[in-house]
């Protein structure tokens, strides 16, 4: 499914190094968004995100939804502008807007939905044991020993128009992994990262949000410790 920042290309390469860290610990991402990692990780997984909409749209494909093939651009138009949160507003908002941003245009490519909802489908069909819950990152309780793996919004691209990612704090999201890095494992992805964690994992790929492809080196940092 289109969907700004996610990882469908890097979501096996990194899931293959998450994965040797993994061991028995539970896995968490607390910003699932289209789960390009999650779908590859196995045994316990917990997939969080501030965006109501596609946690709702996950939760609803495990209980046997799907998505619709076609979206008029009426439909989408109403969707955007909905005030109540839905699964079929998080597939329109992605999955059949330019570039996968949210409602950052409407996908005039008529093929759009169809792929959107295909792809879907398939990455549903390996999240049916995931438990999916809305929540701010910050407050969420993890239990003890967890593999944390965070895909956040990354710093100096823009986030999802008329949602909490667009006034992203990274200086708080950094200070709370360090806390959390004193009892769990947790690993992030972005392009740079603060002086006092290492490179773990490298991936080069392309990214074509600006229209051209553009060669990009992803990272996964760890945090070093004190």
């Amino acid at each position: 499914m289109h969907y700004q920042g996610g990882k469908h290309v890097e979501g096996p390469h990194f899931a293959r190094f998450l994965t040797g860290l993994q061991e028995d610990r539970p896995y968490w991402e607390p910003f699932c968004g289209s789960c390009g990692v999650m779908r590859h990780m196995k045994g316990e997984r917990f997939g969080s995100d501030f965006l109501p909409d596609i946690v709702m749209m996950w939760q609803a494909m495990q209980n046997g939804w799907v998505p619709p093939s076609v979206m008029p651009r009426e439909e989408w138009l109403e969707l955007k502008h909905a005030e109540q949160p839905s699964a079929l507003r998080a597939f329109a908002g992605f999955g059949c807007s330019f570039r996968g941003c949210f409602f950052g245009g409407y996908a005039k490519n008529a093929k759009s939905a169809i792929t959107s909802s295909k792809s879907a489908i398939r990455k549903a069909a390996d999240l049916t044991d995931v438990t999916f819950f809305c929540a701010d990152y910050k407050k969420v309780n993890v239990q003890d020993d967890t593999l944390i793996y965070c895909d956040p919004p990354y710093e100096g691209t823009s986030g999802y128009k008329g949602t909490a990612s667009s006034n992203f704090s990274h200086e708080v999201f950094w200070r709370w992994v360090r806390r959390q890095s004193s009892q769990h494992i947790v690993i992030v992805s972005s392009f740079e990262g603060p002086a006092d964690f290492d490179v773990v994992f490298e991936y080069e790929t392309l990214t074509t949000l600006s229209g051209t492809p553009i060669p990009v080196t992803e990272r996964l940092f760890r945090y070093k410790g004190k």
